[in-house]
């Protein structure tokens, strides 16, 4: 029964102290450069949100990629992001249902829709600028009579 369960290392050549070592710069900066390389593909695949996480990696493996993964988390938010024709009618019908029944602020509209704010505010600004709504000076948006 062995004494200690620790594992022993055995190194078959005699290590060099790095007092001994002689390494050319030329080949110090290749390495660093190339470590930091590593080091900003890893930032870019972590933390970007512009690129496809598989096209980048990829890339960084050599392959060029033709088209985006549309599995990845940034593909899937691109694909949640994006409004089709029939969304954006959605957004307007519903804004116009929720101001027709009475005058709503802007708060009201972007908290009580299932839409982004910025994509209610959008469908705002093209109701507003088409005529279909209007806005007091109470900041109260209402439908217009002409519509």
């Amino acid at each position: 029964v062995p004494r200690k369960s620790t594992p022993y290392l055995y190194y078959t050549t005699s290590r060099e102290l790095p007092k001994y070592i002689d390494m050319p710069r030329s080949v110090y900066e290749e390495q660093y450069k190339r470590l930091k390389e590593r080091i900003e593909a890893m930032k870019r695949f972590s933390f970007g949100d512009d690129d496809c996480r598989v096209n980048v990696m990829l890339r960084y493996f050599g392959e060029k990629p033709e088209e985006p993964c549309g599995k990845c988390d940034v593909c899937r938010t691109r694909k949640r992001n994006r409004l089709t024709k029939g969304d954006r009618q959605s957004i307007r019908d519903s804004i116009i249902y929720m101001v027709g029944n009475a005058p709503r602020t802007l708060d009201y509209i972007v908290a009580e829709s299932r839409y982004s704010e910025e994509d209610v505010i959008e469908a705002v600004r093209s109701l507003l600028s088409s005529h279909i709504l209007s806005i007091d000076d109470s900041d109260m948006i209402s439908l217009t009579r002409k519509f």
